[in-house]
């Protein structure tokens, strides 16, 4: 068992289900829009670091860095920037309950869709 594994996998689901609780109660005094450019922009430039320390590089080809562009607009512009919109006109638990399964989800979309796999 790859306990390594487990653990970025709790991390990740806690990061991810403590996200919508904060986005919440700041959308009440910011505009969200500003707020998820600001709050991906420092989540890029962590995922960056982190990636830097494991020897990752900037090496990809042009289908991949398109593939990350069309996944990061879709997944931050579209996907969490629209529930953060959502969030400042609808009560609290309706645009929590959209994202709720997307730890788990991921994955599996991944390994259906993955030319890898």
């Amino acid at each position: 068992m790859d306990f390594r594994a487990i653990g970025m996998g709790l991390l990740f689901a806690l990061i991810w289900s403590s996200a919508f609780t904060s986005a919440r109660i700041i959308v009440a005094d910011a505009p969200p829009f500003a707020i998820s450019a600001i709050r991906f922009a420092i989540a890029g430039m962590i995922g960056i670091l982190i990636a830097r320390v494991m020897g990752q590089t900037w090496t990809l080809t042009r289908a991949q860095w398109r593939a990350t562009f069309v996944f990061g607009l879709c997944q931050n512009a579209l996907y969490l920037g629209l529930n953060f919109l959502a969030m400042t006109t609808v009560e609290a638990p309706s645009p929590r309950s959209s994202p709720r399964p997307c730890p788990s989800l991921s994955p599996l979309q991944a390994g259906l869709f993955s030319r890898n796999g």
